[in-house]
């Protein structure tokens, strides 16, 4: 699962090089041990509000599951 949303996150032209990153670092995608990030944390990293960090990740969420018309269980 993990390689199926790093490859739909890659995809520049609907996600921001922003809510990639914190879709990766907020679930521990990037991590190697798989440690999630806090939103303080992560706004205190890319210099944003801890709302402004909540609405990157909802926004992303919502870019995630609208990919392309198509689910991502599809995509497995």
């Amino acid at each position: 699962r993990r390689e199926v949303i790093i490859k739909v996150l890659n995809d520049s032209k609907i996600f921001t090089p922003l809510e990639k990153n914190v879709i990766l670092d907020y679930y521990g995608i990037s991590d190697e041990n798989g440690e999630t990030k806090y939103f303080r944390i992560l706004a205190s990293k890319y210099h944003k509000s801890v709302e402004g960090i909540r609405q990157i990740r909802y926004r992303a969420l919502v870019k995630l599951k609208k990919y392309n018309g198509k689910t991502l269980s599809s995509l497995y």
